[in-house]
């Protein structure tokens, strides 16, 4: 997801989060590629999306700052894991 596509983009975003008081998380799959970005806040999507949208330096910079990281690139331990559907 390194690379904002030209025309037309798909994602797949959850969100939940861990406790009634415990801050949003999400992901966001792209359904092209399949592949799974994790956001330990709203504010870190938000800033990905738009980064997706756009071919400036910067805002990918910023991108690369605010995402959680990739599925590929998960550290072991840290990853957060969304609610299973149907579980709960």
């Amino acid at each position: 997801m390194n690379e904002p596509m030209a025309t037309y983009q798909s994602y797949l975003v959850r969100l939940w989060r861990d406790g009634l008081h415990a801050m949003w998380r999400a992901s966001a799959q792209s359904v092209q590629t399949h592949e799974i970005v994790y956001f330990t806040d709203l504010d870190a999507l938000f800033i990905f999306l738009g980064a997706q949208t756009t071919t400036s330096f910067s805002a990918a910079q910023t991108q690369e700052e605010a995402i959680g990281w990739s599925e590929e690139g998960a550290s072991p331990g840290h990853a957060p894991v969304p609610p299973q559907p149907g579980a709960g």
